[in-house]
């Protein structure tokens, strides 16, 4: 069965940075695969694009650039905010909001984003929104350990779930 649209996919890898004997940022062991459904927006398009048709036990390596991975860094997505707009009760969130940390933060739609504290002062907050890899090529190498058909239930939620009967997947959608 090869990698395509409708199949749940279990990968093990490692990823690199700079080259494939670079800083390993991420890793899913063969004992403990990342399972996901293709093609539904969890993964990398270009990792998925790098892995269609291939089948149960092929393996791969490749190069993400920047552009096809998390982006470009733009600086125009570090912002200095309001000490004041982080506050709780009329006191500053210092258990939460520390250089290093990484938090949700919404915009006015409504749309949350991961961000990261590059500083606080005594009247900012100076927030990256750039994804943490953004800027950096990516090396990544591994394999298929497994490719099965997606259920119905998984299609239509739009991920896989843990068990073959949809119960128990811990998305609140049953």
């Amino acid at each position: 069965m090869k990698v395509e649209k409708g199949k749940v996919i279990s990968v093990y890898y490692n990823m690199y940075l700079d080259s494939f004997e670079g800083e390993m940022v991420e890793a899913a062991e063969k004992t403990n695969p990342h399972v996901f459904l293709y093609d539904n927006g969890e993964m990398l398009q270009s990792f998925e694009k790098e892995i269609e048709g291939k089948t149960k036990g092929d393996t791969f390596k490749f190069e993400l650039k920047a552009a096809n991975a998390f982006g470009e860094y733009d600086p125009e997505a570090v912002m200095e905010l309001p000490k004041d707009s982080f506050s709780v009760n009329g006191k500053f969130d210092s258990e939460v909001i520390f250089e290093g940390n990484m938090v949700p933060m919404k915009d006015q739609d409504g749309k949350v984003y991961e961000a990261t504290i590059l500083g606080v002062s005594d009247k900012t907050v100076r927030i990256d929104f750039n994804h943490p890899l953004a800027g950096e090529d990516l090396f990544i190498e591994g394999g298929i350990d497994e490719v099965r058909e997606a259920t119905a239930d998984e299609l239509a939620h739009g991920h896989k779930h843990d068990h073959a009967d949809g119960e128990g997947c811990g998305c609140g959608c049953h």
